[in-house]
Parts: C-alpha cells; sequence; structure tokens
C-alpha cells in the first residue's frame, strides 16, 4: 500500500491488509462493499502466496478471496478493477518461447491455478455488472523492501549473505528469470490502474536475468564472498522469457531498476531491519 501511495498522488489510496482484513471471510466481503462506489478504482493484490506452501488448502483460501471480492463488486459497482494476478498462470515449468499476453496459460501449481480461475471469475463478475473496465497485470518475481517470504533468489541469497550462511543454488544457476524491483511494480500498477486499458499486460521489462546474476548482484553489494552450496535440480531446468511490447505501447516512457540496483537497495533494508531488531533484542 505504501508503495503505491508513493506512485501517485492523483487520488487517494485506501488500503486494507491482511493483518485488518480477512478477505476470506464473509464479513470482509460485506466491509470491503461498504468502501466501494461507482468511481472507485479497486486494486486487488490480495492472496496467499506460493511460498506460505502451495496447497489445495491455499488454493481453497485464495479462492474465497476472490469469491468475496466478486460478492462485494456486485453489491458496490466500481468504476475500474485492477487485478494483480500472476506470470505462473503460463505454468513455471512449461517450455514456452518469449512469453506474450497471447500465450497458452498453463497453470502448474496451486497458486497459479487460483490466479487462473481468478482472472475468469472476476471477468465474470465484471460483466454481470461489476465495473465498467477490467485490467489483468502479470508480473513475474516481484523483490525489494518488506517482503517477509525469504523466496528463493534475491530476498533468500542476501538474507543468507547478511548472516554468514551457505546459500543454496540449485542446479547451476543458469535458469533465466525476471525479476522486478517493488517500486518499479507499484509505479507501473497505479499508471495502469489510472490508464483506461481494459485487457491482460505482462509487468515485464523484457530483460531476464539468471540465479548466477543474482548472486553475483549480491556478492557486489554485500562486498564479500559469499558461500555457496550447489544441489541437483528437482525438475528440469526451465527458462522464462518475456515480451513486453504490449506494456511498452501502453507505458512507453517506463523504465525499470537493474538488477544491481535493485539487490543493493534490498540489502541496505534488509541489513538495516536486522540491525534494528538485534537492538530491540529480536
Amino acid at each position: 500500500m505504501d508503495c503505491l501511495a508513493k506512485a501517485t498522488d492523483s487520488y487517494e489510496v485506501l488500503g486494507h491488509s491482511h493483518e485488518q482484513r480477512d478477505f476470506a471471510s464473509l464479513d470482509a466481503a460485506k466491509a470491503l462493499a461498504d468502501n466501494l462506489d461507482a468511481e472507485t478504482t479497486l486494486i486487488i493484490l490480495a492472496a496467499i502466496k506460493r511460498q506460505m506452501g502451495d496447497s489445495i488448502e491455499t488454493f481453497e483460501a485464495n479462492m474465497k478471496i476472490t469469491v468475496n471480492i466478486c460478492r462485494a463488486l456486485a453489491k458496490s459497482p466500481v468504476k475500474r478493477v485492477v487485478f494483480v494476478s500472476s506470470a505462473a498462470v503460463y505454468g513455471e515449468d512449461v517450455v514456452h518461447d518469449a512469453i506474450t499476453e497471447e500465450t497458452h496459460l498453463c497453470p502448474r501449481t496451486f497458486y497459479g491455478l487460483a490466479k487462473y480461475n481468478s482472472e475468469w471469475m472476476l471477468q465474470k463478475a465484471i460483466e454481470n455488472g461489476g465495473a465498467q473496465s477490467f485490467c489483468i497485470i502479470r508480473p513475474p518475481t516481484i523483490y525489494g523492501p518488506g517482503d517477509t517470504s525469504l523466496s528463493y533468489g534475491p530476498p533468500q541469497f542476501i538474507d543468507r549473505a547478511i548472516k554468514g550462511e551457505p546459500i543454496t543454488l540449485w542446479g547451476d544457476g543458469s535458469e533465466i528469470r525476471e525479476f522486478i524491483f517493488i517500486e518499479d511494480a507499484a509505479r507501473i500498477i497505479a499508471e495502469l490502474a489510472q490508464s483506461d486499458f481494459d485487457g491482460a499486460v505482462n509487468l515485464v521489462s523484457g530483460h531476464s536475468y539468471s540465479f548466477i546474476d543474482v548472486l553475483d548482484a549480491v556478492a557486489a553489494a554485500a562486498g564479500v564472498k559469499l558461500s555457496v552450496e550447489s544441489r541437483p535440480r528437482s525438475k528440469d531446468k526451465v527458462d522464462h522469457h518475456f515480451n513486453s511490447t504490449r506494456l511498452y505501447s501502453l507505458l512507453p516512457h517506463t523504465s525499470f531498476m537493474a538488477l544491481e540496483d535493485g539487490v543493493r537497495e534490498l540489502f541496505k533494508a534488509m541489513q538495516e531491519d536486522r540491525s534494528a531488531n538485534k537492538m530491540l533484542g529480536q
């Protein structure tokens, strides 16, 4: 919410975090409806992340969130809905050419399935009068300050480097992924929310990196040689390349933070958090 608020000064941002409301509960749907009206742009980021456990239970909880949002839209239609979906709808272990918005959707995780189903459920709710326009945003991995999941990639590697612990690298680290810094993601989401674009767009720079690139960026930020332990991959190696043509056609002047700079920002933030926790005795 803070990143979105910083990304725009043209409208008031009212955020509801999971600490404030359990959007999987029916009560939350009623409360949300009370905050909606015909001039509202509803940006949906609520979800249980895959790193919290990719299971039938998390799938069910994520679908309850979407169902309740659809209930709120039926009661209180809005001007625009922006749903932050995920590139997981394309299939995280599926080999594609450069992924576009027309690439076949083939979710292979419970998280990806929940995002896929949510896209269609929201589309149905909007067709039934829930909103005047609908934008689906599909980002790859987003990283940056405030992420507590310590997922594989920049957050986990930095956490281990700060603690002086070995970093686990699955395979040779050559697989390709997109990593988007949180402030870039928030700015682009805010800009798309204020546009009149109706449809799906991949929130991607078109520049992918390997996990070796991530390690090099962390080593540069830490200023020390990292301890890295390699383990055999449990699945076949799959690279993720994205075509960013649609995003740049909508936002021709947009830009993205380079991985090295983003990792440096995250390293500094995580180091400061660790120091602050030590001072508090945590």
